[in-house]
């Protein structure tokens, strides 16, 4: 935990003696119960008028936040109690302008391959003309085929 996290923990108000800072209801020596806490979360959000979601969206939504700040792997899963990077991975979600940014970078240079590939083609022929919309589509063509529809090795 951080600094500041422990810090306010520290400072949390707590029944004489108990060990938790959300005690369970009947019985302070005991944590608070899943049912209870959840219930409690509920209402505190809806008081607050802010659209329910629960503590596992907060987890990722964590858990994609170290990942998009360049802390290291290992250290990222033990801040979020994870074992495995599977694990790990599956709370994280893709930052959408980062990931826009991925998606024009590789489909220009799809475009870039797939123009230059036609134009080596044309050349080799000497007499073709190639159009630019036969570049941008091999598919329209009728040149593609999935390799589970191919037919002989």
């Amino acid at each position: 935990m951080s600094d500041e996290a422990v810090r306010l923990l520290s400072m949390a108000h707590r029944h004489p003696g108990s060990l938790y800072v959300c005690p369970a209801i009947f019985d302070p020596m005991k944590p608070l119960s899943y049912g209870t806490y959840y219930h409690a979360w509920k209402r505190f959000l809806s008081r607050a008028g802010v659209r329910h979601a629960g503590t596992q969206a907060i987890r990722h939504r964590a858990a994609t936040e170290i990942a998009n700040s360049a802390v290291h792997m290992k250290d990222g899963m033990a801040m979020t109690g994870h074992k495995t990077v599977e694990m790990f991975l599956r709370y994280v979600h893709p930052d959408e302008k980062r990931f826009r940014k991925s998606v024009e970078k590789v489909s220009a240079q799809r475009r870039k391959l797939v123009s230059h590939a036609c134009l080596a083609e044309a050349n080799e022929g000497g007499t073709k003309i190639v159009s630019p919309q036969q570049c941008e589509s091999r598919t329209a063509q009728g040149n593609y085929r999935p390799y589970r529809k191919r037919k002989g090795a």
